[in-house]
């Protein structure tokens, strides 16, 4: 806050610290720190404020300010006078310890870069989630995912996001005829779709097609199922249509 906002009708930030620091009454320090944002008070009172805080007559009138930034300026340093002070130890402290503001920065924005990593997959388990409430069957046969395709597809989505380097894709979810779980995802001519069994006689596979080239794979038990999910993942993400 600078000279260009003060007039000869306002008093400054260190008058008005004085007041809040110096001043015992409960009356005006509620009024300081619950209305700071109605008003600021008349240099005509700052003449009197040294008889003010030894004497019992005394009272703030708010007076409405001229500068909206001026009154908002004031209401947040009146609801947290040791604001500055915490930042000026914090900064001092990271200082010390050679961190810079650039890498300050970026630890803040993690968490929100991680929630937009997993976006995507949180909208596919979600979609798979809906599955589970239909009914069991309806009239084109079963509508219901297996217990064991439910498990297994959320398990190996999961992992597999865990691998990526992209940001997870969202993915569409449908019940086969059997009760198995097929997971589609979509960009552009790119279609990936991860075929998950009703039960563990039969294997998961996986099917990438782009064009003219079409690529089937089948996934092995164990972790390598979610490895070789997650490079498809990234090739329908980078928009490559070669195995390998």
């Amino acid at each position: 806050m600078g000279p260009a906002f003060l007039n000869d009708s306002t008093i400054t930030v260190t008058e008005l610290k004085d007041a809040a620091a110096l001043h015992q009454d409960p009356e005006i320090a509620c009024h300081l720190v619950t209305q700071p944002v109605r008003g600021v008070f008349s240099r005509r009172r700052r003449t009197g404020l040294g008889m003010a805080l030894f004497g019992p007559s005394f009272r703030l009138e708010p007076k409405t300010s001229p500068c909206p930034r001026l009154r908002e300026s004031l209401a947040t340093l009146v609801g947290g006078l040791d604001l500055y002070r915490a930042a000026e130890e914090t900064l001092s402290a990271s200082e010390g310890e050679g961190v810079s503001p650039q890498a300050v920065a970026q630890e803040r924005l993690a968490p929100a870069k991680e929630l937009g990593r997993k976006e995507g997959l949180e909208v596919t388990l979600s979609r798979l989630g809906e599955l589970l409430n239909e009914p069991e069957t309806d009239d084109y046969g079963i509508a219901r995912p297996t217990t064991f395709a439910y498990e297994t597809a959320v398990g190996l989505l999961r992992k597999a996001a865990e691998l990526m380097h992209f940001p997870f894709p969202r993915g569409s979810a449908a019940v086969d005829h059997e009760g198995g779980i097929g997971v589609t995802w979509m960009k552009g001519d790119r279609q990936l779709h991860l075929l998950v069994p009703a039960s563990a006689q039969k294997q998961c596979m996986v099917y990438f097609y782009a064009g003219k080239d079409r690529n089937l794979d089948p996934l092995p038990p164990g972790s390598e199922a979610a490895r070789i999910l997650a490079n498809w993942l990234e090739r329908l993400c980078k928009g490559r249509t070669s195995g390998g």
